[in-house]
């Protein structure tokens, strides 16, 4: 393809600022100086809700009460000691060699790394007693989202020429170590519609094939997992903002939730984040695994 450029760009994000809102996150900037930047503007600019990885419940739990199962987890959540978020870009520019119509190609990677720990509150009843115990386990995720550009315009066009044509769902996993956990199966239907189901399957795909559905349809999104004994959160849409809600399971590692989508938006995430039962009632390594299912709403 002739000529190759490459710009990294870093930037901390304590306190993530690549949003889910409506609209932009900041001033569009009037040029775009290089192709890189271009790029770069459509990610953070025009679609920043596309390229989200701010996806993950960080909230503490209201730990005042506690049940009491034998050893069960009662509560858990996520700290943050460390996070940041990266962008790559890999620009290429046709050569005098290259035939015609070949046009210029760009891939991106979002990728954001976070260090914490997971904390662990639960009942331990070995011997009769209801012994409140207190587990923490340190953890290292990644989450990517992959993109292609092509440019298609020249230097002068919006963007100049740069347009989106493929882009992934974002994927959480462990940042070392074992990589072999298994994500979750995601099906989505319409509520009105109970045999429209829409299996996921996480990974790079062209606009044309990623879900899409009617501003203010209601949709039911099923989860089923290896894990019957699995904690499952789902975070969806709601009015202005986002919720974050524990799913219980219907029949062992089927997990089902149903919401509403916003008038606003058109790309977003449903966002299915799965932990192991061992990973949170004994002394197994916590692994990141959560899929964020992109989506178009028009």
């Amino acid at each position: 393809m002739g000529k190759t450029k490459e710009l990294i760009i870093a930037f901390s994000i304590l306190g993530l600022v690549i949003m889910a809102g409506c609209g932009k996150t900041g001033v569009d900037p009037s040029e775009d100086a290089t192709d890189e930047d271009a790029i770069f503007n459509i990610i953070r600019y025009d679609e920043p809700t596309a390229f989200d990885l701010d996806l993950i419940d960080f909230s503490i739990p209201d730990t005042s009460m506690v049940l009491g199962y034998p050893y069960r987890p009662v509560h858990f959540w996520r700290t943050i000691e460390t996070d940041s978020l990266n962008t790559a870009l890999d620009v290429r520019l046709p050569g005098p060699g290259d035939t015609i119509g070949t046009v210029a190609q760009a891939t991106a990677v979002v990728r954001r790394i976070i260090r914490g720990k997971l904390e662990i509150i639960a009942v331990d009843t070995v011997g009769g007693s209801d012994l409140t115990v207190r587990l923490s386990k340190n953890y290292r995720m990644v989450g990517n989202i992959d993109a292609f550009f092509e440019k298609v315009g020249f230097d002068y066009n919006t963007r100049r020429g740069w347009v989106l044509r493929r882009i992934s769902d974002a994927i959480f996993k462990p940042v070392v170590g074992d990589q072999s956990v298994i994500l979750p199966t995601i099906l989505i239907s319409r509520a009105s519609e109970p045999d429209s189901t829409i299996t996921i399957y996480p990974g790079i795909k062209t606009i044309s094939l990623i879900p899409q559905f009617a501003m203010g349809e209601s949709l039911l999104v099923t989860v089923l997992t290896q894990d019957t004994a699995g904690f499952v959160t789902m975070r969806f849409p709601s009015g202005n903002g986002y919720v974050y809600r524990r799913v219980e399971p219907t029949n062992p590692g089927i997990f089902i939730s149903g919401f509403t989508l916003p008038n606003y938006l058109e790309f977003n995430h449903i966002a299915v984040d799965v932990v192991a039962s061992n990973m949170v009632a004994d002394t197994s390594t916590y692994k990141a695994n959560m899929v964020g299912a992109i989506y178009r709403a028009r």
